[in-house]
């Protein structure tokens, strides 16, 4: 049984798939299955896979290559991936980012240290103009907070960054997501409330990259659809395990009758992107506001919002603590 099983789906990134590529098979850890999904990809990724390959013969039979008989999409795509691993651990690296050498070797000796289901790191987020930003991920292993922190745009919920047991991400109990947007959150937070610990890497060892082109950056009605499906999904799930009252951002769209609302996740470093809650969403006013059945301390968080005054405040006092705490 290999040590880590890494699931690529691929979906044209000719452009960037040779450098994701080298950084996996030069891992320092030997003892790694590679899952590489063709999702009908209309480039010549593949193509360019099969040649950096023969660069690494020593990986040739760690190396799967799947091929989709049609578009899938993301979800679906990872899905096909996640059964089909055999590692003892799984995680996923998508194929227009990259890792650190010794990404999968860190991760896999904490998680066996800490004797822990899931292990997190923290994140580079690579610019197109060479700005790389650290973004801090990984600094939470109470499972509750974990949770709260995952669906707040406190930390990043992705699935790249999260090493985790096989036995979990092949329990037969889970909810599939069938989307392709915020698919990786409704895993995520599966297996966040089945894992019996949590561990982490505090270091950046995975690259984001932020390519514009990207589905994250697709705005259509779809892609709203598919996080109001993994809305609906998390806020039930949060209900059962009596968290629901902690989601404070998305108690607020719902209380505004505006499940489209959310902590946003914009072009900018990571600070940035959680202060621009309500930006596209004037027609919000402070009557709304003041008739809202909601705490003192969340009115007061939503009119700092609304008055775009957080980015002064938090430099000031760290609010999301004293609120959240």
């Amino acid at each position: 049984m290999p040590k880590v099983s890494v699931i690529i789906p691929v979906y044209e990134v000719e452009k960037y798939i040779e450098q994701c590529v080298r950084s996996l098979f030069e891992q320092t850890l030997n003892d790694i299955e590679y899952i590489f999904i063709d999702d009908c990809t209309p480039d010549e990724s593949i193509e360019v896979l099969q040649r950096v390959l023969k660069d690494y013969p020593q990986r040739r039979r760690q190396v799967c290559i799947l091929h989709n008989e049609k578009n899938l999409g993301q979800g679906r795509t990872r899905k096909r991936g996640i059964l089909a691993a055999t590692g003892e651990f799984v995680i996923h690296c998508d194929p227009d980012d990259w890792v650190e050498l010794e990404m999968y070797e860190k991760m896999y000796n904490e998680a066996i240290n800490a004797h822990s289901e899931i292990v997190m790191c923290d994140f580079f987020r690579n610019y197109p103009n060479g700005i790389e930003c650290k973004m801090h991920m990984a600094d939470n292993t109470d499972k509750i907070q974990a949770l709260v922190n995952l669906y707040t745009v406190d930390r990043m919920g992705t699935l790249c960054g999260h090493l985790v047991a096989r036995h979990i991400v092949q329990d037969e109990s889970l909810v599939w997501p069938q989307w392709n947007y915020t698919e990786d959150l409704v895993l995520i937070f599966q297996y966040v409330m089945k894992a019996k610990s949590l561990a982490t890497v505090k270091e950046a060892l995975y690259h984001y990259r932020d390519n514009l082109q990207s589905i994250s950056y697709d705005k259509n009605d779809k892609i709203r659809k598919d996080f109001l499906l993994t809305d609906t999904l998390v806020e039930k799930w949060c209900k059962e395990i009596g968290i629901w009252e902690r989601m404070l951002p998305q108690r607020l769209a719902r209380g505004f009758k505006s499940k489209n609302r959310r902590l946003g996740a914009e072009k900018g470093d990571d600070s940035v992107a959680q202060k621009v809650w309500l930006k596209k969403n004037p027609e919000l006013g402070f009557c709304d506001l003041i008739k809202a059945d909601l705490p003192i301390a969340s009115k007061l968080y939503s009119t700092i919002l609304l008055l775009r005054l957080f980015p002064i405040v938090n430099k000031v006092i760290d609010i999301r603590r004293r609120i959240w705490s």
